[in-house]
């Protein structure tokens, strides 16, 4: 146990080191989430269709923006080109199903008008 008591000393000092880490982390994210709630939220006087309170939830999504363009001019991009290529395909996807359906609802239309005209012609008859 000897030749392992500074083993099992340097793994309490990373346990504690990453307990205080953590602690700090966490108390940032906290207050972040604070913040970003009280900006949101319309203080005494205001409405939340204010100008003041629009303009504030805009200037979060310009932020959001700018941090989203700067993550991706900072990506690989091979990862980059693969997530493009991954969308393009989703879309691909979303029309082709959006095309067959379109042709159903067509089909349907065209049948439905089939069926009247012939209801239509036997009405005629009968009179």
């Amino acid at each position: 146990d000897t030749a392992r008591a500074p083993y099992f000393e340097m793994e309490e000092q990373d346990r504690q080191r990453y307990m205080k880490e953590s602690a700090i982390a966490d108390a940032e994210a906290a207050a972040e989430q604070r913040a970003r709630r009280d900006k949101l939220t319309a203080k005494e006087g205001e409405s939340s269709s204010m100008r003041g309170a629009r303009a504030r939830v805009e200037k979060e999504r310009e932020h959001k923006k700018k941090t989203k363009m700067r993550r991706i001019a900072e990506m690989d991009p091979e990862k980059l080109a693969e997530r493009r290529r991954i969308k393009e395909q989703k879309d691909a996807e979303t029309r082709e199903r959006q095309r067959r359906r379109e042709e159903k609802e067509k089909a349907v239309a065209e049948r439905h008008r089939k069926l009247d005209k012939a209801e239509s012609v036997k009405a005629s008859k009968r009179l």
